[in-house]
């Protein structure tokens, strides 16, 4: 277990992250929930209300035209769903006029909208030369890129697996040129006609992957066994509201004001909204009738799906007794699934329930459904799987860092240790069969108990058996010996009668980005805060009992030093670096960094229109917002990242020994995090997002020019409409 003491904190220390400088969102922010008629927008002048109550008067009904998409779709009962018709519910709202969505293909879209036949439309991206020619506003949404594979296929899992693949896109399209820009990543392009011959070449192997913008996903409904991931997240389109009607516009400019008033961030809870929608939508359309009636007879009983959870396996699954609760990626990914299907998942198993029990369980049929059973041939007699796994890991033969790195034909002669009726087991057996020096024992814990102790001499698990061992039971001296070239991909396992409930999971999960959750996960050290407190408390109660009044004032001394050298170098209200000691500490790595070559960049990052936070739900929520927003950083960094805080809602990163590519997909991974998760402030939700600049510092900068040329693509971030990243000019 755990090693108790104050040494245990250190492993909480450094992290980072990035702010602008005061006053570098102009203007007066007002929350756009707030702002319940166009005459409330800051800015607005009489001229614009003039212009605009004229139309009024006239009884206008505006046309919005937009192409059929995930932003503009026909539900069942033949209404129109989407980004577009929900952006037109609130154009009618804020103007108090009805804007009404209509469908079209692209070239008539563009005939009506050139003879004006059209009022408005969405689908066009405001360049320079759009400019000249139509009233444009500010960006109204940006869109991301898809990747579309087949199920099928080698999975592409991040950006970097695309090097070497053969990767399709529309040949009129700039998607594969921006990623070849953004990323530089070197594939074999792939120029396609439509989406019907992308589908065709998808599924007959022709080519790896096609990215397209993601509100194409709908042309991909009609094919089975193609499925759809965000990809590529700094490749993103804007699109802004464009008219080619001068009489109109009045609106567009309007809008624009509303969009610099924080309308922006009103826009991007729709847009996010939306996509989630779809994809539900996308799901149930694709239950079988079969499908659809187990889910109504769920609903119709109020019945919940028990589930095994262990409470060892991290982070897979795992009890956390701090929160007395199961954590960890398959309990987040069955929430997802949750929200997507209305299917209540509950906890089939305690807190101290072993695996062997779990397993006799689930494999008599009084479990449904375990939250990780790795697949074998042993257990195909009793379990079913999906198709898709959830998470991705590598067999991997643990030791102690000292052992030395031994080859294959040296571990089946070794003492192995790995747990009783574990898939682990069944593959070693397989991998090593003349080895008779395996140890069986009965819980992953008591494996790694046998390791450390030195009962055993390697264990046979997973990385992510490492992690549980240096990230949750937080005790460094251990390695991964051996990686094994066998995959550990991660699966729900269902008992062998419940087909219909592994189908439902298995095509709900095709809907999801279960590899950021996945990421999430792997990525962060383990809180013990609460634990270690509760700690130093017993330590302290038995020093003060033994060293009686001598023991005491020299704890006290100690204590009150760190405190006061904690003070001096931490912000008091997130406990993060201060502006003094991040740049103090920003230099011994920059020169850490410039000595062993490797790259480090600085990342700004401010709070969009915190002011509107405090003046809307008081100081107190404001310092909240703060607290939340530095804790889920920390959460997201890497260990030896530096993370402090300028002043105000101004917080500076430096990453050192990284790159470009996983510097922004750090960034992006914040973002995304604060968009997702609005912060709980006394019942209330307060919506969250951030603009990031980036640049490189070394070995190219010294600490000031980066921070300098971070602050300029800070800039540029929230002068294109915020809530985005941003590298600096001369880093791309």
């Amino acid at each position: 277990m755990m090693k108790k003491g104050i040494p245990a904190l250190l492993t909480l220390a450094l992290c980072i992250f990035a702010a602008a400088r005061p006053g570098s969102a102009p203007g007066i922010i007002v929350p756009p929930a707030s702002i319940s008629s166009y005459k409330n927008i800051p800015g607005v002048t009489g001229e614009e209300i003039a212009a605009i109550e004229a139309l009024r008067a006239a009884g206008n009904t505006f046309s919005y035209g937009a192409m059929r998409s995930t932003e503009a779709y026909i539900r069942p009962d033949g209404s129109y769903a989407g980004f577009a018709a929900e952006f037109c519910r609130l154009l009618s709202e804020l103007f108090g006029m009805r804007f009404v969505l209509n469908l079209y293909e692209w070239d008539e879209l563009m005939r009506e909208l050139e003879a004006r036949s059209l009022d408005f439309t969405g689908e066009l991206k405001p360049t320079e030369e759009r400019k000249l020619k139509y009233s444009m506003s500010l960006p109204i949404a940006q869109r991301q890129l898809r990747l579309f594979t087949h199920v099928g296929a080698d999975r592409i899992r991040t950006e970097a697996d695309v090097k070497g693949r053969i990767i399709g896109g529309l040949a009129d399209s700039v998607n594969l040129d921006s990623i070849t820009r953004l990323y530089r990543l070197p594939f074999e392009r792939k120029d396609i006609d439509n989406f019907r011959t992308a589908a065709e070449m998808i599924r007959n192997g022709e080519i790896d992957a096609f990215v397209a913008e993601s509100t194409s996903d709908i042309f991909f409904d009609d094919y089975d066994g193609i499925r759809s991931a965000i990809f590529f997240p700094m490749a993103y389109e804007s699109v802004a509201l464009t008219t080619a009607n001068p009489a109109l516009a009045p609106i567009i400019s309007v809008l624009s004001k509303y969009i610099a008033a924080g309308g922006i961030d009103r826009l991007n809870e729709i847009y996010q909204q939306q996509e989630f929608d779809y994809a539900k939508h996308r799901l149930h359309r694709s239950f079988t009738s079969e499908e659809q009636a187990y889910l109504l007879d769920l609903k119709r009983r109020g019945a919940a799906v028990g589930v095994a959870f262990e409470h060892y396996n991290y982070p897979v699954n795992f009890y956390n007794r701090q929160a007395g609760a199961f954590q960890g990626i398959a309990v987040d990914v069955l929430e997802e699934i949750s929200k997507l299907t209305g299917i209540r998942f509950t906890a089939a198993t305690r807190q101290d329930s072993t695996w062997p029990d779990i397993f006799e369980k689930a494999r008599a049929g009084e479990i449904p459904m375990v939250a990780q059973l790795l697949r074998s041939e042993a257990r195909k007699e009793h379990f079913i799987w999906g198709e898709v796994p959830y998470a991705n890991s590598y067999y991997a033969v643990l030791s102690k860092s000292d052992c030395p790195d031994m080859a294959a034909y040296q571990i089946a002669r070794a003492p192995v240790g790995m747990m009783a009726q574990s898939g682990h087991a069944d593959v070693y057996r397989a991998l090593f069969p003349d080895n008779d020096n395996a140890r069986e024992c009965g819980s992953m814990d008591d494996c790694l108990d046998a390791l450390e102790h030195g009962d055993i001499k390697l264990l046979m698990a997973s990385e992510y058996v490492l992690l549980t061992q240096t990230h949750y039971r937080q005790k460094p001296g251990f390695k991964i010996n051996l990686k094994l070239t066998a995959p550990m991909d991660s699966y729900f396992g269902f008992h062998k009668d419940e087909r219909i409930l592994c189908s439902i999971v298995d095509k709900a999960q095709q809907y999801m980005r279960t590899d950021a959750i996945e990421t999430a996960w792997t990525s962060r050290v383990f809180d013990y805060s609460k634990q270690l407190a509760d700690n130093l408390i017993i330590f302290a109660g038995i020093l003060s009992a033994l060293l009686l009044a001598t023991a005491a004032l020299l704890v006290k001394n100690i204590l009150l030093g760190k405190k006061l050298k904690h003070m001096a170098n931490r912000d008091h209200l997130t406990g993060i670096h201060n502006r003094r000691h991040f740049m103090e500490l920003a230099e011994m790595l920059l020169e850490r960094s410039l000595r062993t070559g490797g790259e480090a960049f600085i990342v700004l990052f401010d709070l969009d229109h915190f002011k509107s936070i405090n003046d809307k739900h008081g100081h107190a929520a404001g310092d909240r917002t703060l607290q939340e927003s530095a804790r889920r950083v920390k959460s997201l960094l890497r260990p030896y990242d530096l993370f402090g805080r300028f002043g105000g809602e101004e917080f500076i990163l430096l990453m050192p020994d990284i790159y470009t590519t996983n510097v922004l997909q750090i960034a992006e991974r914040i973002r995304r995090d604060f968009c997702s998760r609005p912060v709980n402030f006394e019942g209330r939700s307060i919506a969250l997002s951030a603009s990031f600049g980036i640049a490189r510092a070394a070995p190219t900068h010294d600490l000031d020019t980066a921070i300098r040329h971070a602050d300029e693509a800070l800039y540029r971030a929230k002068h294109e409409g915020r809530n985005r990243v941003v590298l600096h000019r001369q880093d791309r």
